[in-house]
């Protein structure tokens, strides 16, 4: 279920709207977690199978609004993968969020439809492309 943004991410928002969102990091997680609108990075338990590293300067143009939801695309333009190296653990893998450059701040998170299990050296992830909705009728 949506819920509606803060006034923080709001500001946000009409920031990537007039200028885009660049060099942002991706990640992925690997906790059983929804994510939401008031979603922190110390809410993600970040992925650490053999091969994986945070993918950085991901950047790409936002979409336009759906009149009758309010809802936002944002996408991504370039897709992403990863490729696993020597498993020594399975890890199943519930999703993906993108920080600012520092690693501070969550910008926007999604979560699989179906988890991803990577147990196996040479499985490969891929996000294709990265893209969140989030809802643009804010209460302040």
């Amino acid at each position: 279920m949506l819920t509606k943004a803060t006034l923080t991410l709001r500001l946000a928002l009409q920031t990537a709207i007039l200028t885009g969102w660049t060099a942002g990091k991706l990640h992925l997680f690997k906790n059983d977690f929804t994510p939401g609108f008031d979603s922190v990075v110390g809410d993600f338990t970040e992925a650490t199978f053999p091969g994986y590293a945070e993918i950085d300067d991901v950047s790409g143009p936002l979409s336009g609004t759906d009149a009758e939801t309010g809802l936002l695309t944002v996408t991504w333009a370039d897709g992403s993968s990863w490729l696993a190296g020597t498993i020594v653990a399975d890890e199943t893998i519930y999703g993906w969020y993108i920080t600012n450059t520092a690693g501070s701040s969550c910008l926007a998170a999604g979560r699989f439809d179906t988890p991803v299990l990577i147990n196996s050296t040479g499985d490969i992830l891929s996000i294709s492309p990265p893209k969140a909705q989030v809802l643009l009728d804010i209460v302040q």
